[in-house]
């Protein structure tokens, strides 16, 4: 019985141990410098996306959503929910609506 409960103590306090050894230590954030404007206004011309599949297009980035990733996609459906992503208008003006219906 001692031989058990002496077992069942180091089994616990090794577990501890490793539950402790995985305990996120704060590391310390590096000095980041803040953007430069020419940085900004680089970024901007190489970023962008203006222009990428022609002049007349319109759908921009959308033209990344092929049929492949469309199926792609579908063979990572889980289970068939569907989900909403309508929203009810709103008459009032507000914050995140700076033009309502009328």
């Amino acid at each position: 019985m001692r031989t058990l409960i002496a077992v069942t103590s180091i089994l616990i306090l090794a577990g501890a141990g490793i539950a402790l050894s995985r305990v996120a230590v704060p590391q310390a954030i590096p000095d980041h410098p803040l953007v430069t404007k020419a940085e900004y206004d680089r970024w901007q011309m190489e970023l962008s996306n203006w222009g990428r599949w022609g002049k007349d297009d319109e759908m921009g980035t959308l033209n990344l959503i092929t049929p492949a990733k469309r199926k792609q996609a579908v063979a990572l459906v889980k289970d068939g929910v569907s989900v909403s992503l309508a929203s009810n208008e709103s008459a009032e003006k507000e914050a995140d609506n700076p033009c309502p219906i009328e």
